[in-house]
């Protein structure tokens, strides 16, 4: 089994860095994670990282019920979730018995993506498919405090040599390495994604909406007056007041009525 460790984490974001209608931009926060796996490459090591999309935490919420506050436990599903289908047949032939064991364990459980389960369920099924992972195939915790510490004391102190090989060849330290030479590791590696706080709830409210939208849509069995009233930016369907039309008089006689016409002198 491949054991990973958490060295750092940090802020960027996605979309298009030039645009007219900042309030209508495609721009999102995105995360990078930055993990070292220390028994790969034949004990030698490997770095390999991963980037999560803010607008995934969201849908983690909006889609399988888990809590807005609960950004560690969001980050450790995604990073332990099965990276297969279960039921692909070309699984039969996968030379890691990790990923048998995984397969096993998880190809008999409800699917979390049925829009009729309800969410806390929902929930539950991702992390049994994330236990499973975490147990038979991958497993990743946050690297020791210390290590990371002692990891940006070394890199400050290379830092260091290069600045007097500049200083003494006559050019200036490259401007990257003037950055954060003497960064502290925080007591949690993720904490620039946790300690911005809790996700949005209206954001995840209206993903949420979005989705049982889609779901409904789909589903011929769906009143059509609930589905219209789903639809984005629809709004005050619910509030509408029907036109009346008078009740005819029981009085009135049936026939032809004679209308008289006053004429314009």
């Amino acid at each position: 089994m491949d054991i990973g460790q958490i060295w750092h984490c940090e802020a960027s974001y996605s979309g298009d860095a030039i645009q007219d209608r900042a309030d209508l931009d495609d721009v999102h926060p995105a995360w990078g994670i930055h993990m070292h796996w220390p028994d790969m490459d034949e004990g030698r090591g490997a770095s390999l990282g991963a980037t999560i999309y803010h607008a995934r935490l969201e849908s983690m919420c909006a889609r399988y019920g888990f809590d807005v506050n609960d950004l560690e436990g969001i980050v450790d599903t995604i990073l332990h979730l099965p990276p297969f289908d279960a039921h692909d047949p070309l699984l039969d032939e996968h030379p890691n018995p990790g990923v048998h064991r995984v397969r096993q364990a998880i190809v008999e459980m409800p699917d979390p993506q049925d829009p009729r389960m309800p969410y806390s369920e929902r929930r539950d099924v991702l992390i049994a498919h994330a236990d499973a992972v975490r147990q038979h195939m991958l497993s990743i915790d946050h690297a020791p405090r210390e290590d990371r510490q002692a990891a940006l004391d070394f890199r400050s102190a290379c830092i260091d040599v290069l600045e007097e090989q500049c200083n003494a060849d006559g050019i200036p330290l490259p401007a990257r390495f003037r950055l954060n030479r003497e960064l502290r590791a925080p007591r949690n590696p993720l904490a620039p994604l946790i300690d911005g706080g809790p996700l949005d709830g209206r954001r995840v409210m209206a993903r949420r909406a979005r989705d049982e939208y889609l779901a409904a849509a789909a589903d011929r069995a769906s009143d059509p007056a609930v589905v219209a009233l789903q639809r984005p930016q629809t709004f005050g369907f619910s509030l509408d007041v029907p036109r009346l039309v008078p009740a005819a008089d029981p009085q009135a006689p049936s026939g032809p009525v004679e209308v008289a016409v006053r004429r314009a002198r």
